[in-house]
């Protein structure tokens, strides 16, 4: 499969920042393109921080898909 050029990639992302949890999870389950374009941290971050705020996190976490990990022990 050829990787999704970096604007369409980035395109992809700002439309899945719109979906809440339920959809995303879905989106991961879609096909390996979607599982890669939904397992973006920064939509898990932005995720979690709507639900526990910003300042109840920490300002960065260290493993890949770290705050997926952190949102489903949530």
């Amino acid at each position: 499969m050829d990787p999704m050029p970096f604007h369409l990639t980035n395109i992809a992302l700002h439309v899945l920042a719109f979906l809440d949890v339920q959809v995303l999870w879905l989106m991961l389950q879609v096909n390996t393109r979607f599982m890669r374009l939904a397992s973006e941290d920064m939509l898990w971050h932005a995720l979690l921080a709507d639900e526990l705020g910003e300042s109840n996190l920490p300002s960065q976490l260290s493993t890949p898909g770290g705050w997926r990990k952190r949102f489903m022990q949530w």
